[in-house]
């Protein structure tokens, strides 16, 4: 009979860093653990989390670090997930850069070194504006977005007209978006990221016949 019990040594002993597991069952598998459901599901990745920072994207689980002592219950990063990393490798890239201008996409991906348009970084880009707005707020950075009209090689500032066109659309894609997680039978293992993209680029080129582009132009101003 295999244990529920995740411990810092069996952390260690089975799992190393960059590892990527397919999924939840797999990653109990490695571990030599239960496979739960429900609440001790919750319960034993919680207890993981203790052991080691990873990250969920869609059904894989990659392990991003492996502590040498297993932290508190009350730890602070731990309870603030993946947007406590999100901020710090924001933080540290714009440290070393100073200024960045292009696509959050793009940062995510720089920042935490994901692969560009995988799930993780898919996932991470759903908190990268509010990361930045944590940032801005305490006074380490400063940054501008500004919304662009492509129609082939033209670029421009939307009009206020488009501006509210676009707005409209994109809480149209966000409520389909989330109308389809509810349906699914796995909403857990949906990339939401993904398809609300998917979404809102469908319902731009049906209605106002161009691609959308979003700049930010960010600057590091110190600690």
């Amino acid at each position: 009979m295999k244990g529920l019990e995740i411990t810092l040594e069996t952390v260690q002993m089975a799992l190393h860093e960059g590892q990527t597991l397919k999924d939840y069952r797999a990653l109990c598998r490695t571990l030599g653990v239960e496979i739960r459901s429900g609440q001790s599901k919750v319960a034993q990745l919680k207890q993981l989390a203790r052991c080691c920072e990873f990250v969920q994207a869609g059904r894989c689980y990659r392990i991003v670090t492996i502590y040498p002592e297993i932290r508190p219950d009350d730890d602070g990063r731990r309870k603030r997930g993946n947007s406590y990393k999100i901020e710090q490798a924001l933080l540290t890239y714009m440290k070393e850069h100073g200024r960045y201008t292009g696509g959050i996409s793009r940062i995510i991906a720089d920042a935490l070194d994901y692969k560009y348009g995988s799930d993780e970084q898919l996932a991470a880009v759903r908190l990268g504006r509010a990361c930045l707005d944590k940032l801005a707020a305490r006074g380490l950075i400063y940054y501008e977005e500004e919304t662009y009209r492509v129609d082939k090689v033209e670029r421009r500032p939307l009009t206020m007209a488009e501006q509210a066109v676009y707005d409209a659309l994109c809480a149209q894609a966000a409520a389909r978006c989330e109308a389809e997680r509810k349906r699914s039978r796995n909403p857990q293992e949906r990339c939401e990221s993904r398809e609300y993209s998917k979404i809102l680029s469908d319902l731009v080129s049906a209605h106002m016949h161009c691609r959308i582009y979003q700049e930010y132009t960010i600057e590091y101003v110190g600690d």
